[in-house]
Protein backbone atom coordinates (compact mmCIF):
# COMPACT_ATOMS: atom_id res chain seq x y z
CA UNK A 1 0.00 0.00 0.00
CA UNK A 2 2.75 2.44 0.92
CA UNK A 3 4.44 1.72 -2.41
CA UNK A 4 1.18 2.48 -4.21
CA UNK A 5 0.77 5.83 -2.47
CA UNK A 6 4.41 6.72 -3.16
CA UNK A 7 3.79 6.03 -6.84
CA UNK A 8 0.59 8.11 -6.88
CA UNK A 9 2.29 10.98 -5.08
CA UNK A 10 5.22 10.85 -7.48
CA UNK A 11 2.95 11.03 -10.53
CA UNK A 12 0.95 13.85 -8.93
CA UNK A 13 4.10 15.87 -8.23
CA UNK A 14 5.38 15.34 -11.75
CA UNK A 15 2.07 16.61 -13.14
CA UNK A 16 2.19 19.63 -10.85
CA UNK A 17 5.71 20.40 -11.98
CA UNK A 18 4.75 20.17 -15.65
CA UNK A 19 1.74 22.46 -15.19
CA UNK A 20 3.83 24.96 -13.29
CA UNK A 21 6.34 25.22 -16.14
CA UNK A 22 3.59 25.37 -18.76
CA UNK A 23 1.94 28.24 -16.87
CA UNK A 24 5.10 30.35 -16.78
CA UNK A 25 4.74 33.63 -18.70
CA UNK A 26 6.19 33.76 -22.18
CA UNK A 27 9.85 34.89 -21.83
CA UNK A 28 9.41 38.05 -23.89
CA UNK A 29 9.99 41.71 -23.11
CA UNK A 30 7.22 43.31 -25.16
CA UNK A 31 6.53 44.55 -28.67
CA UNK A 32 9.50 44.70 -31.05
CA UNK A 33 7.55 46.15 -33.95
CA UNK A 34 4.59 45.97 -36.30
CA UNK A 35 4.62 45.22 -40.03
CA UNK A 36 1.84 46.31 -42.36
CA UNK A 37 1.21 46.20 -46.10
CA UNK A 38 0.38 49.42 -47.92
CA UNK A 39 -0.52 50.39 -51.48
CA UNK A 40 1.34 53.71 -51.52
CA UNK A 41 4.75 53.63 -49.86
CA UNK A 42 5.52 57.15 -51.05
CA UNK A 43 2.55 58.45 -49.07
CA UNK A 44 3.67 56.39 -46.06
CA UNK A 45 7.16 57.87 -46.28
CA UNK A 46 5.73 61.36 -46.62
CA UNK A 47 3.72 60.97 -43.42
CA UNK A 48 6.01 58.93 -41.13
CA UNK A 49 9.39 59.97 -42.49
CA UNK A 50 9.21 63.54 -43.77
CA UNK A 51 6.18 64.58 -41.73
CA UNK A 52 6.64 62.85 -38.36
CA UNK A 53 10.41 62.67 -38.64
CA UNK A 54 10.89 59.00 -37.82
CA UNK A 55 14.26 57.66 -38.92
CA UNK A 56 13.82 55.63 -42.11
CA UNK A 57 15.50 52.34 -42.98
CA UNK A 58 15.15 50.56 -46.31
CA UNK A 59 14.24 46.89 -45.90
CA UNK A 60 14.13 45.16 -49.26
CA UNK A 61 11.26 46.76 -51.17
CA UNK A 62 9.63 48.08 -48.00
CA UNK A 63 10.13 50.89 -45.51
CA UNK A 64 11.02 50.61 -41.84
CA UNK A 65 10.88 53.45 -39.34
CA UNK A 66 12.68 53.33 -36.01
CA UNK A 67 10.50 53.92 -32.95
CA UNK A 68 12.72 54.76 -30.02
CA UNK A 69 15.94 52.78 -29.67
CA UNK A 70 14.63 49.24 -30.03
CA UNK A 71 11.28 49.17 -31.89
CA UNK A 72 10.12 49.61 -35.47
CA UNK A 73 7.11 50.29 -37.66
CA UNK A 74 7.46 48.58 -41.04
CA UNK A 75 5.51 48.84 -44.30
CA UNK A 76 5.67 46.37 -47.19
CA UNK A 77 4.26 46.95 -50.68
CA UNK A 78 0.99 45.37 -51.76
CA UNK A 79 -2.00 45.61 -49.41
CA UNK A 80 -4.48 42.80 -50.04
CA UNK A 81 -8.25 42.74 -50.56
CA UNK A 82 -8.17 46.35 -51.82
CA UNK A 83 -7.25 47.60 -48.36
CA UNK A 84 -5.31 50.85 -48.09
CA UNK A 85 -3.31 49.34 -45.20
CA UNK A 86 -3.38 45.70 -44.11
CA UNK A 87 -1.81 44.04 -41.07
CA UNK A 88 1.05 41.70 -41.95
CA UNK A 89 2.59 40.69 -38.62
CA UNK A 90 3.34 41.63 -35.04
CA UNK A 91 6.90 41.12 -33.78
CA UNK A 92 7.51 40.30 -30.12
CA UNK A 93 10.96 40.78 -28.55
CA UNK A 94 12.62 37.89 -26.74
CA UNK A 95 16.05 37.93 -25.03
CA UNK A 96 16.33 34.16 -25.60
CA UNK A 97 14.49 32.54 -28.50
CA UNK A 98 15.38 29.05 -27.28
CA UNK A 99 13.49 29.76 -24.06
CA UNK A 100 10.48 30.94 -26.10
CA UNK A 101 10.61 27.78 -28.20
CA UNK A 102 10.67 25.59 -25.07
CA UNK A 103 7.75 27.55 -23.62
CA UNK A 104 5.69 27.17 -26.81
CA UNK A 105 6.35 23.42 -26.80
CA UNK A 106 5.11 23.15 -23.21
CA UNK A 107 1.96 25.02 -24.20
CA UNK A 108 1.46 22.84 -27.30
CA UNK A 109 1.48 25.92 -29.51
CA UNK A 110 2.52 25.19 -33.09
CA UNK A 111 5.30 27.31 -34.58
CA UNK A 112 7.70 27.53 -37.51
CA UNK A 113 11.34 28.60 -37.62
CA UNK A 114 12.08 31.17 -40.32
CA UNK A 115 15.18 33.31 -40.77
CA UNK A 116 16.17 33.15 -37.12
CA UNK A 117 12.64 33.87 -35.89
CA UNK A 118 9.80 31.80 -34.44
CA UNK A 119 6.50 32.25 -36.28
CA UNK A 120 3.10 31.53 -34.73
CA UNK A 121 -0.32 32.11 -36.29
CA UNK A 122 -3.33 32.72 -34.12
CA UNK A 123 -6.62 30.92 -34.97
CA UNK A 124 -7.74 33.71 -37.31
CA UNK A 125 -4.49 34.06 -39.26
CA UNK A 126 -2.58 36.89 -37.59
CA UNK A 127 1.17 36.26 -37.73
CA UNK A 128 3.13 36.63 -34.47
CA UNK A 129 6.90 36.76 -34.94
CA UNK A 130 9.15 36.13 -31.96
CA UNK A 131 12.42 37.94 -32.69
CA UNK A 132 15.70 38.48 -30.88
CA UNK A 133 15.40 41.49 -28.59
CA UNK A 134 17.44 44.45 -29.78
CA UNK A 135 20.01 45.90 -27.40
CA UNK A 136 19.86 49.54 -26.43
CA UNK A 137 23.60 50.27 -25.87
CA UNK A 138 23.64 52.75 -28.77
CA UNK A 139 20.52 54.57 -27.63
CA UNK A 140 22.46 57.66 -26.53
CA UNK A 141 24.12 58.14 -29.93
CA UNK A 142 21.46 56.86 -32.34
CA UNK A 143 18.19 58.19 -31.00
CA UNK A 144 15.73 59.06 -33.76
CA UNK A 145 14.31 62.57 -33.47
CA UNK A 146 10.69 62.60 -34.59
CA UNK A 147 8.61 65.75 -34.57
CA UNK A 148 7.22 66.88 -31.25
CA UNK A 149 4.11 65.04 -30.10
CA UNK A 150 4.97 61.58 -31.44
CA UNK A 151 5.63 58.84 -28.92
CA UNK A 152 8.97 57.07 -28.77
CA UNK A 153 7.32 53.85 -27.66
CA UNK A 154 5.02 51.49 -29.55
CA UNK A 155 2.94 50.29 -26.62
CA UNK A 156 -0.08 48.58 -28.18
CA UNK A 157 -1.08 46.94 -31.45
CA UNK A 158 -4.68 46.15 -32.37
CA UNK A 159 -5.77 42.99 -34.19
CA UNK A 160 -9.23 42.79 -35.77
CA UNK A 161 -11.28 39.66 -35.00
CA UNK A 162 -14.74 38.66 -36.19
CA UNK A 163 -17.27 38.18 -33.38
CA UNK A 164 -17.78 34.59 -34.51
CA UNK A 165 -14.23 33.86 -33.34
CA UNK A 166 -14.55 35.32 -29.84
CA UNK A 167 -14.07 32.02 -28.03
CA UNK A 168 -11.10 30.96 -30.14
CA UNK A 169 -9.48 34.38 -29.71
CA UNK A 170 -9.80 34.45 -25.93
CA UNK A 171 -8.69 30.83 -25.61
CA UNK A 172 -5.58 31.37 -27.71
CA UNK A 173 -4.31 34.58 -26.11
CA UNK A 174 -5.37 33.75 -22.56
CA UNK A 175 -4.90 29.98 -22.28
CA UNK A 176 -2.48 29.05 -25.08
CA UNK A 177 -0.16 32.05 -24.71
CA UNK A 178 -0.94 32.73 -21.06
CA UNK A 179 -1.43 36.48 -21.43
CA UNK A 180 -3.25 38.45 -18.74
CA UNK A 181 -6.44 40.29 -19.66
CA UNK A 182 -6.03 43.88 -18.44
CA UNK A 183 -9.10 45.61 -19.89
CA UNK A 184 -12.39 44.72 -21.56
CA UNK A 185 -15.15 46.74 -23.19
CA UNK A 186 -18.52 45.10 -23.91
CA UNK A 187 -21.48 46.17 -26.00
CA UNK A 188 -25.00 46.51 -24.56
CA UNK A 189 -25.59 42.80 -25.08
CA UNK A 190 -22.50 41.83 -23.11
CA UNK A 191 -20.40 40.84 -26.14
CA UNK A 192 -16.78 42.03 -26.10
CA UNK A 193 -15.88 44.84 -28.48
CA UNK A 194 -12.33 45.32 -27.17
CA UNK A 195 -10.03 43.17 -25.03
CA UNK A 196 -6.52 44.16 -24.02
CA UNK A 197 -3.92 41.52 -23.11
CA UNK A 198 -0.86 42.62 -21.17
CA UNK A 199 2.46 41.26 -22.43
CA UNK A 200 5.19 40.09 -20.04
CA UNK A 201 8.00 42.53 -19.37
CA UNK A 202 8.34 45.93 -17.76
CA UNK A 203 7.23 47.95 -20.81
CA UNK A 204 3.51 47.26 -20.15
CA UNK A 205 2.95 46.59 -23.85
CA UNK A 206 -0.48 45.41 -24.92
CA UNK A 207 -2.11 43.34 -27.67
CA UNK A 208 -5.63 44.60 -28.37
CA UNK A 209 -8.31 42.40 -29.91
CA UNK A 210 -10.93 44.52 -31.68
CA UNK A 211 -14.13 42.57 -32.41
CA UNK A 212 -16.26 43.37 -35.45
CA UNK A 213 -19.35 41.95 -37.17
CA UNK A 214 -19.43 40.88 -40.79
CA UNK A 215 -16.57 40.96 -43.30
CA UNK A 216 -13.57 43.11 -42.44
CA UNK A 217 -13.59 46.11 -44.76
CA UNK A 218 -10.74 48.35 -45.91
CA UNK A 219 -11.05 50.60 -42.85
CA UNK A 220 -10.82 47.72 -40.37
CA UNK A 221 -8.06 45.84 -42.19
CA UNK A 222 -5.25 47.39 -40.14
Amino acid sequence: VSSFYRTVCFVWLVCLGHNAHAADPLPITGIAGATLRAHDLDAINQFYGKGAGFRQQRVGQGLRFAVGAAQFLEFLPGAVNNAVIHMHSLSLAAPNLSAVEANLKLRNVGYEKQAGELHVRDPFGHLLRFVQAKGTKKATTEKPKPASGFSQHLQHVGLVVNHKEEAAAMSFYRESLGLVESFRMNDKGGRPTLIKYLLPGSANDVIELIFVWGPINRWAAG
